[in-house]
C-alpha cells in the first residue's frame, strides 16, 4: 500500500517508518509548501493519489515562493493545510484519509468535519479522524505517534485495503 504521511514531528516520522515502513511504501511531507510543491503536483500528473493519507490538520507553512504570503506568514506558522489535503484527496479519489491531531471539542475544523461527516459522497475518500494526541510509542529520537494504533482504531489495515479495492474499482465521478 502507498501511504503519504504529512507530519512535522521528527519522532512521529520515525514511528511511521518503524510501524508502517516494512510493509508499505511511505512518502513523507513536513510542511504545507512541500504538500503543494510535491504532493499536489504528483497527484495532478498521475490524476490519482496514494492508497492512504495520514495527515495532521495543522502543519507548518514552510517557505512560500509568493512574496505577499511571506509578508503574513513565517515558515513555522501552523496552518490548517490538512483540510486542503482532504479536499484534494476527494477530487483524485484517495480511498482513505486519516486526520490526526484534530479534536471536535477544541478546534473548529475538527468540529465542522464531525458535524458534516465530510465527505460521504460515492467514491469520495473514507475520512476518519483520530484524537487530539494519539497514543505514543518510543522511537530512537523520542516519543512518536502510534500510527498502527490509529489505523487499528479505525478498522485496521484490512479494512483500509477493503476500502481501497472498492473505491479503485469504481469509475471517476
Amino acid at each position: 500500500m502507498k501511504i503519504f504521511v504529512i507530519e512535522d514531528e521528527k519522532a512521529s516520522i520515525e514511528s511511521a517508518k518503524m510501524q508502517l515502513g516494512v510493509d508499505h511504501e511511505l512518502v513523507f511531507f513536513t510542511t504545507a509548501m512541500e504538500v503543494i510543491e510535491r504532493l499536489f503536483k504528483q497527484m495532478a500528473i498521475e490524476n490519482q493519489g496514494p492508497d492512504l493519507i495520514l495527515t495532521d490538520v495543522n502543519i507548518p507553512m514552510g517557505d512560500p515562493d509568493c512574496y505577499s504570503v511571506k509578508e503574513h506568514y513565517s515558515p513555522n506558522d501552523m496552518i490548517p493545510a490538512g483540510l486542503v489535503v482532504a479536499l484534494k484527496a476527494a477530487v483524485v479519489r484517495v480511498p482513505c484519509l486519516i486526520l490526526s491531531d484534530s479534536n471536535s471539542h477544541r478546534d473548529m475544523i475538527g468540529f465542522l468535519l464531525d458535524a458534516t461527516q465530510f465527505p460521504r459522497t460515492t467514491g469520495a475518500p473514507q475520512m476518519v479522524k483520530s484524537w487530539t494526541r494519539p497514543d505514543r510509542v518510543e522511537t530512537s529520537i523520542g516519543e512518536g505517534k502510534d500510527w498502527l494504533g490509529v489505523i487499528t482504531y479505525f478498522g485496521g489495515i484490512e479494512k483500509l485495503i477493503e476500502r481501497l479495492t472498492t473505491v479503485k474499482g469504481k469509475s471517476s465521478i
